[in-house]
């Protein structure tokens, strides 16, 4: 870390203690009437939030049954005005259908009726939606979604991970992908993943062409899968199978990820089973009932992958033997060409092999978060579930001591309340009291000093990674208010004043349908980051490499990042998270996970398959309760010469050498990125350099780091 960046941390330590105790707030909500009248009343409804029309107030979308109209499910926007004051839309589209009647003598008649199909501005109708997700699926600066529809209950659809894009206007459009309808869900008719369904999804851009992908988790009419779906230029999804297994004689379950014959019959009629051959499927471990994540785990700028759940034995190869099923975990490294590698034996202790690293991390009903717990600048893996061989329900966290490009990780313990289940319930992660870290809310089934029961957690962070756990045996935890739902629950800002609040539906016996929010109270105060300074870019070899000093959430420790790329030209952005370019406001609740991380060192971001035009970098802080900076800007033009400019100083690289433009004649010395001076010239006349790498340029007292 550069003594600049040093300065700053220092800095951001004194205003952390002089804080410390106005952060160590107890988390307090409010139940609104006044809000929650104006909410149509349903339940099993899980809303989602986001800007639809980038005005800066988060807006919500639900769906939900409604015991009023025949236990039929709804959809309904809900448009935030300000001040608490919001509207709901319940414009609804309907559509003549026939069925065939049957009475009791046998004869067949075709009854014609009319059925509500979804809404007027073209959202769709669904119950539930846990574990669905905000992004920018083709990348023109509306937040889209991917939501969880379970379908039936007379709303047209089938079970099936629906894709909704934002035309603006507040309209919509479903958009009809093969990939998402083939995947055939299958299992429980009314959820997804075996009910485990906050963690079956995530999205992330892992071969950096510029739209976010989707990686999945679940059963469907063939049996369990992982299914990587690739973005094809914000039109439809693919899969991809780009998945090199472990190698033959370290595998420990070729099923799925080797290839098998198929059965035949002997002479004598016998059939012979198949035998599985050294020839990968390219598939990820198939498994269901755990989680699936994206993640940059070696910090190198790409999206590895993680997942965990059970997966599948097979007792039918005599050839090759038994492989054996169970709770597993696996990782698979970027490998930066569009393919990822199992890695899961570099877990391995010395000694130890890859199935004992399974039973050991290998979770179901589990729920898996990947985010940066102790704020190092890495990502670290949360997991709370059952595992094999541990009597207990669990809250595992892996922290992540990855180094020099090699994935690690070591289990800590971390005083969270120890759940399992809580994907088929309630989980969510955010900071709810504005310390800069991550609160958890849970309802799953606990063995907690020996509850062996169903609780509701409440995990809030005091000033640190040290946590307060509440677990209460009803829906409506009285130390914190508000109210909270046995069925569902989701976290946002709706009044502005960037401390989440909560919507809670669910069954409230005599009354019904519930719908209900409540403010967040919490004594405390939600303080966005500042801007990131010194933001550089240099572009080579049609990558886009940018730079900028850290910057530093109000408790001292480093924020998380978000960027974009944009071509002033032709107006393409590509955003890693939705944003408003203009205020830096989130437009939905990414996973923590998608922001970009320093891991300890200089913060950096390469833009891959970047063409010539001209640019406009942007980057910009952000913390765990989605509080945002401004983008910090920079202003690239690309070509044969590779330039950077600041107030002073012109740097342009190509393949000659490093050249720096001034109009005052200065000397200009060239150093190594470990400070070794290896040229050396005068402005306005170019410099060899001994090869390409990061290089660090000094002149008239300017220092600028460029990147041959």
């Amino acid at each position: 870390m550069k003594n600049s960046t040093f300065s700053k941390m220092m800095l951001g330590c004194v205003a952390f203690a002089s804080m410390a105790t106005a952060a160590q707030a107890q988390v307090t909500f409010e139940k609104n009437s006044d809000v929650s009248n104006k909410f149509y009343e349903v339940h099993r409804a899980t809303p989602l939030w986001a800007d639809f029309n980038n005005d800066g107030l988060m807006d919500i979308y639900y769906g939900g049954t409604s015991c009023c109209y025949g236990w039929t499910v709804g959809g309904y926007l809900v448009k935030n005005l300000g001040e608490l004051n919001i509207e709901t839309i319940t414009e609804y589209k309907k559509e003549i259908v026939k069925e065939e009647v049957t009475d009791e003598a046998g004869n067949v008649t075709v009854v014609e009726q009319e059925r509500i199909v979804g809404m007027m501005n073209g959202l769709p109708y669904s119950s539930f939606g846990m574990g669905s997700l905000t992004f920018d699926f083709n990348q023109d600066g509306l937040v889209d979604f991917i939501f969880t529809n379970r379908g039936g209950n007379n709303s047209g659809t089938t079970k099936g991970l629906v894709l909704v894009k934002n035309l603006g206007n507040y309209m919509f459009e479903v958009v009809n992908d093969e990939a998402l309808a083939s995947l055939h869900w299958g299992g429980n008719e009314t959820s997804f993943n075996e009910d485990q369904e906050a963690g079956c999804i995530s999205v992330g851009d892992y071969d950096k062409d510029g739209y976010t992908d989707l990686i999945c988790q679940g059963v469907g009419d063939k049996g369990r899968f992982v299914k990587l779906l690739k973005n094809v230029q914000g039109d439809h999804f693919e899969f991809a199978a780009v998945f090199n297994p472990l190698a033959w004689d370290v595998e420990t379950n070729k099923r799925g990820v080797y290839k098998k014959t198929d059965d035949s019959v002997d002479e004598e009629g016998v059939v012979v089973p198949g035998s599985y051959i050294q020839e990968p499927t390219m598939e990820a471990r198939p498994m269901s009932h755990g989680s699936v994540a994206f993640a940059d785990f070696d910090n190198d700028g790409w999206l590895d992958v993680v997942t965990t759940g059970y997966a599948d034995g097979d007792d039918s190869d005599p050839a090759v033997g038994p492989q054996i099923g169970g709770d597993v975990i696996r990782i698979y490294k970027n490998m930066q060409n569009g393919k990822f590698q199992d890695v899961t034996n570099l877990l391995c202790a010395e000694g130890e092999t890859v199935t004992e690293v399974e039973r050991r991390w290998g979770t179901e009903d589990s729920w898996l978060v990947c985010v940066d717990f102790n704020q190092d600048g890495k990502v670290d893996i949360l997991i709370t579930g059952s595992v094999t061989g541990r009597e207990k329900k669990q809250a595992m966290l892996l922290m992540n001591v990855s180094e020099e490009g090699k994935i690690a990780f070591e289990e800590t313990a971390t005083g969270l309340s120890p759940i399992s289940g809580t994907t088929c319930r309630i989980a969510s992660m955010a900071d709810l009291n504005g310390d800069d870290y991550p609160d958890f809310v849970k309802l799953g089934w606990t063995s907690y000093d020996d509850i062996n029961n169903w609780r509701f957690a409440v995990d809030y962070s005091n000033g640190s990674t040290d946590y307060t756990m509440n677990l209460f045996d009803n829906t409506q935890p009285g130390e914190i208010g508000g109210f909270f739902a046995e069925s569902t629950t989701s976290f946002g800002d709706l009044d502005g004043d960037n401390l989440l609040d909560v919507i809670a539906s669910g069954w409230a016996g005599s009354r019904g349908d519930t719908v209900i929010f409540s403010r967040n109270s919490t004594d405390a105060e939600v303080i966005a980051p500042a801007a990131p300074e010194n933001v550089k870019v240099v572009v080579v070899d049609g990558k886009a490499i940018v730079t900028w000093e850290a910057a530093y959430l109000n408790n001292g420790n480093e924020a998380m990042y978000n960027l974009y790329l944009k071509n002033n030209e032709t107006g393409e952005t590509r955003t890693i998270v939705p944003a408003n370019p203009e205020t830096g406001y989130q437009l939905g609740y990414a996973q923590y996970n998608a922001y970009v991380l320093s891991g300890g060192e200089d913060p950096t971001y390469t833009f891959e398959n970047v063409p010539e035009g001209n640019y406009t970098v942007g980057v910009q802080a952000v913390t765990y309760s989605y509080a945002a900076s401004e983008f910090a800007t920079a202003a690239i033009e690309t070509g044969v010469d590779k330039a950077y400019s600041d107030d002073v100083v012109r740097v342009s690289v190509n393949e000659s050498g490093i050249a720096v433009y001034s109009e005052a004649n200065a000397v200009v010395k060239v150093y190594t990125a470990d400070g070794s001076l290896v040229a050396k010239g005068v402005t306005n006349k170019r410099i060899a350099v001994p090869g390409n790498g990061v290089y660090v340029v000094k002149a008239n007292g300017n220092v600028v780091k460029v990147v041959k």
